[in-house]
């Protein structure tokens, strides 16, 4: 195969070759077609002055008969014209003779032997009529006769002249039509090499690189053809993965809710037969018994909270409805009034920005407020808290900033916080499941939000998310209610 090829590509540079030698000979043909189309140009400007000299000879044997005949101002005018005319055919001469002319150079042979050579002597006959004329014209009145000799003489000159022009055609006349012939044999020449580097062309460099370029195309058709078996088949493997982990996902949240549902009954009797032991039985027993039975109160009350949140976690993880628009105004005085025990504890100060519309679900937007509030409740420093709510258009979005002055959060952490489970601190410090920020991440990315959060240790937080915006007007913030239900603050991480 590879033998092949190489024949073929020596065989393909021979016929360039020949294609290149063809070429120079019709560029060849080509210059020299040009010189004759020059020839014949310079030809057909001597030609229209030879006619023009015929003319102007014949003008002045007109003008010199005129002459005698008239009188006064008319005979003045006739004077001037003829010495005029005198000057043309000299002028027009010797742009046709003298090497520095016109044509000068330019005369064919058998021209150039009728103006110098004898018997016709074309070059002394019209210089005759230039001096003749001149003279006449000159004369005076009394010698302006018919017999003047002046006037005998150009008559003759001018017909010697009209006769020797006639010849003069006549040579040029054969001069063209063997100028034309040549001309023609160059055109076919010129048009013969054409068709010939096109035939050869044709045959023997586009056929063989048009066979190439259909095998070049052939095989880029296969390689297309075997990559798209690949991408259908690598196509259908993910496919059939993603449907594998979204049913092993609908598993794991069906069974977190089921294991979540079906533990709350067996730990309700074990809380509520512990919760009766420490009744009956507190300080009636010793010290010891007293914080067993306290150490499995509080862990019986932290199981609960954990199912609590998890049931909370596996609900979010099912379909979302259809986003609504909801008021972020009642959203966060929801959350406020379900953190009023706490606030009023801590003596916390919240100040609530205009706060917009946006697409997702009243019930959902309440636990985000207040989990991210309660956040910010539980991990306070030394000094009261100031919690600021605050949104921004961030097209097509708002973005919501929940502020606080407490603890902060280290760079190194801000991910990690998101995460189910993780804690920060030990929960003999601060209280919770470490579910709180998940249960808000999730609830946000249902929604094509994303969350995060700006910290620095010791220098508080400001937790930011972003939910879809609707286009309605920014409604000022209202006052929340004060009921006097006390409700439970959700832990936090």
């Amino acid at each position: 195969m590879a033998r092949a090829h190489d024949r073929e590509a020596g065989f393909t540079v021979q016929w360039v070759f020949a294609l290149a030698m063809l070429g120079t000979l019709a560029f060849v043909g080509l210059l020299l077609l040009e010189e004759e189309i020059q020839a014949a140009q310079e030809g057909a400007a001597t030609l229209t002055l030879t006619g023009e000299q015929d003319a102007l000879a014949l003008r002045t044997a007109v003008l010199g008969d005129r002459l005698v005949l008239v009188s006064g101002a008319e005979r003045e005018a006739l004077r001037s014209e003829l010495l005029l005319t005198s000057d043309h055919i000299l002028a027009n001469h010797l742009a046709l003779t003298d090497p520095e002319g016109t044509a000068g150079g330019h005369l064919p042979a058998a021209v150039a032997a009728l103006y110098f050579e004898p018997p016709v002597m074309l070059d002394e006959a019209v210089r005759g009529v230039a001096a003749e004329s001149a003279a006449l014209a000159r004369a005076p009145d009394a010698e302006l006769t018919d017999a003047n000799p002046h006037l005998q003489a150009l008559r003759d000159g001018s017909e010697r002249v009209h006769v020797a022009m006639a010849r003069v055609l006549d040579a040029y006349e054969a001069e063209t039509v063997s100028s034309v012939g040549l001309l023609r044999g160059f055109e076919y020449w010129t048009l013969g090499t054409t068709l010939l580097m096109l035939m050869v062309t044709g045959l023997f460099v586009y056929r063989p690189m048009g066979r190439r370029i259909r095998e070049e195309v052939g095989r880029l058709e296969d390689l297309n053809a075997t990559l798209e078996r690949r991408v259908a088949n690598r196509t259908a493997d993910l496919e059939a993965r993603t449907r594998a982990l979204s049913r092993s996902n609908a598993d794991l949240e069906q069974f977190a809710y089921v294991a979540s549902h079906d533990l709350q009954e067996p730990l309700r009797m074990v809380a509520s037969y512990v919760q009766l032991l420490q009744h009956r039985y507190k300080g009636r027993l010793d010290p010891d018994a007293d914080e067993y039975i306290g150490f499995a109160v509080e862990g019986v009350r932290r199981m609960q909270d954990l199912i609590q949140d998890l049931l909370a976690y596996a609900r979010l993880g099912t379909r979302a409805p259809a986003p609504v628009p909801v008021d972020a105004t009642k959203a966060v005085a929801g959350a406020l009034r379900n953190l009023e025990v706490a606030m009023r504890e801590a003596g916390a100060e919240v100040k609530v920005g205009d706060l917009p519309m946006v697409l997702g679900e009243e019930g959902q937007l309440v636990q985000l407020f207040q989990n991210l509030l309660g956040n910010a409740l539980k991990f306070r420093g030394p000094e009261p808290p100031r919690l600021q709510v605050r949104a921004s258009r961030d097209r097509p979005m708002w973005r919501f900033e929940v502020q606080d002055n407490g603890i902060g959060i280290a760079p190194e952490h801000h991910e990690r916080i998101f995460v189910i489970f993780q804690r920060l601190h030990a929960r003999r410090e601060y209280e919770g499941t470490g579910m709180g920020l998940a249960i808000c991440k999730r609830i946000v990315e249902r929604y094509g939000g994303t969350i995060g959060v700006d910290s620095e240790e010791g220098k508080g937080s400001t937790f930011w998310f972003r939910l879809p915006a609707v286009d309605q007007p920014v409604k000022p913030a209202e006052e929340p209610a004060r009921p006097a239900v006390d409700h439970r603050v959700e832990d936090i991480v």
